[in-house]
């Protein structure tokens, strides 16, 4: 006989691991622009990071059962390796770098925008 019995679920999300890539290159961004950073270099980097922003990855951060029963389920956010790249190329400071970082065909879907 199939179990019938309710259970509570709690769904939750940790973006730790966004945030701090966020202000890596936000930092690595900042360094760049108060030492010249050419202003369509800047406009490709933030178009870039509008299109990083679609590749959220999930992992499992695993499941935990409270006292009362509820089950606790906790997913991790991250975003792909566009980041690595991007944040590698600002930090190397070289222009070619960080073109080629933000030109790389990458296979987000647009989904309709």
């Amino acid at each position: 006989m199939p179990d019938t019995t309710t259970k509570k679920v709690r769904l939750g999300f940790d973006g730790s691991a966004i945030e701090k890539k966020m202000a890596q290159v936000a930092e690595a961004l900042q360094v760049k622009v108060n030492a010249g950073l050419p202003e369509c270099v800047l406009r490709g980097v933030l178009g870039y990071l509008k299109v990083l922003l679609l590749n959220v990855t999930l992992s499992d951060g695993g499941v935990t059962v409270d006292a009362d029963g509820t089950h606790k389920v906790l997913v991790r956010l991250d975003l792909g390796d566009g980041f690595e790249r991007l944040i590698a190329a600002l930090r190397a400071g070289e222009v070619d770098g960080i073109h080629r970082a933000i030109s790389v065909p990458n296979t987000i879907t647009n989904h309709g925008q």
